[in-house]
């Protein structure tokens, strides 16, 4: 589905609520509190002269939205404008700011924002507990840290860089993890956890790769970039480093600056859009994702932060 697809399929509020009741409940719709099917469709108008609807269940009672304890929880943004969001997001493959996709589809900055990060968090943790199968490229990258004016002293800082760990599957799926520190003990935890054990690891000639998890039988070949070797016959890390190409044109190009706090939501959605690149119908796969998903307050996303780049 393009964007003329979705401009062409959603041209009203009610379509968009329809289509969206199928992508949760696929069955018919449940209550949300006794399971019942027997539902009642409801719709209101309030003293704002707002239209309101609702669904009621004729067994317990209980009245709930189509958007209730998901991602559009308590959301007075219509869902065609929500639908419009999703498919910019996804489809751009270096991202999209939320100021231009407040201007797109007519909301505001603040809106946008808290839009888009409630987005990503539908796209989060698509992999579940998957672990990464076959040749396996592993790859640390730095974000940030370069020197930003300080507006009270006048005085240019250098904030710390942030390190991001990548692990991508030749041919197949990636995964993005921000860190702390890098350290060795940190990174054996992270393989063990999301690679198999039959995987054929790919590394440069770091030391932080010397010890592969202990108790996991891995092979492990490395490529060694300080004699600038890149390439030697299969073994190279050249996919991963692909990997963090994209997301730093996409920081670069679109999102310019992030925080420690919401970093890793940046490089879920970077992760989603690879995982996901030969996925034909990509906005329905984020929509049943985004009904899994639980509410996003907006004060957790602006609730006090430490580290920015």
């Amino acid at each position: 589905m393009n964007l003329s697809d979705l401009a062409r399929d959603f041209q009203s509020e009610d379509e968009c609520i329809a289509y969206f009741e199928k992508m949760r409940w696929p069955s018919g719709v449940e209550c949300l509190a006794c399971e019942s099917k027997r539902i009642s469709h409801i719709t209101t108008t309030g003293k704002t002269k707002k239209i309101r609807r609702l669904l009621e269940c004729l067994e317990c009672g209980k009245q709930f939205s189509a958007t209730c304890n998901t991602v559009f929880h308590d959301s007075h943004i219509p869902l065609r404008k929500w639908f419009l969001a999703i498919q910019l997001l996804s489809q751009a493959k270096k991202g999209m700011s939320s100021c231009q996709i407040g201007r797109t589809i007519g909301v505001s900055y603040k809106t946008a924002w808290h839009m888009t990060h409630r987005i990503r968090e539908a796209m989060d943790a698509a992999l579940g507990n998957y672990q990464l199968q076959g040749t396996v490229e592993i790859d640390e990258t730095y974000i940030g840290g370069k020197p930003r004016k300080d507006l009270k002293t006048g005085m240019h800082v250098v904030r710390p860089k942030i390190p991001v760990i990548g692990m991508v599957e030749r041919n197949g799926l990636m995964r993005f993890q921000k860190m702390a520190k890098v350290r060795s003990k940190d990174l054996r935890t992270m393989i063990a956890q999301n690679v198999s054990v039959t995987a054929r690891v790919m590394t440069d000639e770091s030391s932080l790769y010397d010890k592969l998890p202990l108790g996991l039988n891995l092979k492990h070949l490395t490529i060694n970039h300080s004699q600038r070797q890149y390439v030697n016959g299969f073994i190279h890390t050249n996919t991963v480093e692909g990997a963090f190409g994209l997301l730093k044109r996409g920081i670069v190009g679109s999102y310019h600056r992030l925080s420690y706090k919401h970093l890793q939501r940046y490089l879920n959605e970077f992760e989603f859009r690879w995982n996901n690149r030969k996925e034909k119908d990509i906005f329905s796969h984020i929509l049943i994702r985004a009904a899994k998903s639980n509410p996003l307050p907006y004060a957790l996303l602006t609730a006090p932060e430490k580290d920015t780049f």
